[in-house]
């Protein structure tokens, strides 16, 4: 069972990363947009491969599909449309933040368990 401590912990994260992209994005700093959407994107990615493996929580499996075909194609995204090709990493990262979101109620709103006291 997930504990509470950890969907918060993965939700903040999350929310911190994502609003510093946001900000960052909106500055007109490239650069920088690049490297805080790829930290968001791997703390994403760590998140889902916790949930998969510790968890066995199968709903992370498409994520992970769709994060890897984006990174493999990201050379040629970028020859294409530069700094353009971010909007989808930027799509595909705030879609995971919405479905963390989501567990995040699913699991505040359980009953606790003896171990969350």
């Amino acid at each position: 069972m997930i504990s509470q401590y950890r969907m918060k912990f993965d939700l903040v994260g999350q929310s911190v990363l994502l609003a510093l992209a946001l900000i960052v994005v909106l500055g007109e700093w490239w650069l920088w947009a690049l490297t805080v959407v790829a930290g968001l994107a791997l703390w994403q990615t760590g998140s889902a491969f916790h949930l998969l493996a510790a968890y066995a929580y199968r709903d992370r499996k498409p994520y992970l599909w769709v994060l890897g075909s984006l990174l493999i194609l990201l050379p040629f995204k970028f020859w294409l449309a530069g700094y353009w090709s971010l909007v989808l990493l930027g799509l595909a990262a705030f879609t995971y933040f919405l479905i963390t979101l989501r567990d995040t109620i699913v699991v505040l709103r359980r009953p606790r368990s003896f171990w969350d006291i």
